[in-house]
């Protein structure tokens, strides 16, 4: 099906309110070995109205947290302005051309610290009230700062981030210890033969135990909005992990652009890559219908030959998915199952909108949905394992929900072993949320 070039549908495009509640409505049961807090992060514009490029990316964030502890469930939000993260009113300029995005998009849980990110956009960080307590520049190492996403590699308790602009003809790749200090930065140059005075457009990427996996796709700057061609090839780059701007391999592939990776990981000379492959223009100012060329986002995998340069491509899923998740201690090792919204076919003109989710089972090669009520739409999963030495697959799926039909928005609680089933707990929220990018859970222990 074709797909919208916004991200927010008319029908949920609103604003929510900072505010806060104690003990919410709670449906089912809370585990009680579900201790911790859940964080949403999104750009929502002051007002019930997009921001006013079209591409609600340019608005400041909101964060939404919901802290759960002992069965019951409290509420925070509150809103993190372009003006108090970098001292300018970022909405006065809009689009991802402006020269600092703001921290509206990703979250991060590194060294004891809750970062949220953003395209162009220095990590703000945040404490557990939701107050921002300094704004990271990263020592001025990343001049176009690390971007929507930051991957932690939990075996060496490092943060790999990257930085790029659709303007600029490099970007980095930067390792920061635990302490938040800045270990490493490679500046790789984009302007070779494969994108010839053509800028790349790097959303997110992904890591091995070995090296850093990126997706680059040949990108042009049209009123106020990023575009690429959809017939041009793309390029896997293969970094090692401490390797030099030098030491990166560039592989190609059909066209796609990634927004977002599920996992990589290392099969002795080859590189398995887990990913939502779309072939499809990014929106441009104020355009809200269907963009040519534009189709379904795919999960799919490519494996990568690191000896003979030679790849492999296969589509693991023909629907719609995004927001893939796995359980965030597998990020660079092989992963058994692996999590992402789904959109069923009523869905195919929302690209914001989905309506189920979806476990996968590599081992087993089975996927079960998990349906919602007609009118509920979900987001990003989050995998929460329930002990900190507990299998893969031991764990809680947590996702927010909302209710197009009354405007009201909730948490599920799914246990992974019995995904098609009903959730074992349903928290009401005090508000509707609007639709957001990404979620953290951070534990409580």
């Amino acid at each position: 099906g074709q797909f919208r070039a916004q991200t927010q549908s008319r029908e949920t495009a609103t604003s929510s309110a900072e505010m806060a509640a104690s003990n919410l409505e709670i449906l089912g049961r809370i585990p009680e070995s579900l201790s911790g807090r859940l964080i949403r992060n999104g750009p929502e514009p002051l007002g019930d109205a997009h921001s006013h490029d079209g591409l609600p990316g340019s608005s400041n964030a909101m964060l939404h947290q919901i802290s759960i502890a002992g069965g019951r469930a409290d509420y925070q939000s509150r809103r993190i302005s372009s003006t108090s993260a970098f001292g300018e009113d970022l909405e006065a300029f809009g689009g991802i051309q402006t020269p600092r995005g703001g921290p509206n998009s990703g979250l991060v849980l590194h060294g004891g610290h809750v970062r949220a990110l953003g395209a162009l956009s220095n990590p703000v960080v945040v404490n557990a009230s939701l107050e921002v307590e300094s704004i990271d520049d990263l020592a001025g190492s990343m001049p176009f700062g690390i971007g929507t996403h930051a991957h932690v590699d939990s075996v060496w308790d490092e943060m790999i981030v990257i930085g790029s602009s659709p303007r600029s003809s490099s970007f980095q790749v930067g390792t920061v210890d635990v302490k938040g200090r800045m270990r490493r930065v490679v500046e790789i140059a984009t302007d070779t033969p494969m994108f010839p005075d053509t800028p790349i457009f790097i959303h997110d990427f992904s890591f091995t135990d070995t090296d850093v996996v990126v997706l680059a796709s040949g990108a042009d700057m049209i009123n106020g909005g990023v575009s690429w061609d959809p017939t041009a090839p793309a390029y896997f780059g293969v970094l090692p992990r401490d390797g030099e701007a030098s030491d990166i391999r560039w592989h190609e592939v059909s066209p796609r652009v990634v927004w977002h990776f599920m996992n990589s990981y290392r099969d002795g000379t080859q590189i398995v890559v887990d990913h939502v492959a779309h072939r499809a223009p990014i929106a441009t100012a104020g355009r809200l219908m269907p963009l040519p060329g534009a189709t379904a986002p795919q999960l799919r995998r490519t494996i990568i030959n690191t000896e003979t340069g030679e790849t492999s491509d296969e589509v693991l899923d023909e629907r719609a998915v995004e927001f893939p998740a796995i359980d965030n201690r597998r990020q660079g090792l092989r992963h058994r199952f692996a999590y992402a919204a789904l959109a069923s076919s009523q869905f195919d003109n929302h690209i914001g909108e989905f309506d189920a989710l979806v476990r996968y089972d590599f081992r087993s090669d089975q996927a079960v949905d998990h349906s919602f009520e007609d009118g509920i739409i979900v987001g990003e999963p989050v995998v929460v394992p329930r002990r900190s030495s507990s299998g893969e697959d031991d764990a809680w799926v947590l996702a927010i929900t909302t209710d197009l039909r009354n405007r009201t928005s909730s948490v599920v609680v799914i246990d992974p072993q019995a995904f098609g089933e009903a959730p074992v707990a349903e928290i009401k929220l005090p508000q509707m949320l609007p639709i957001g990018h990404h979620h953290l859970w951070v534990p409580s222990h």
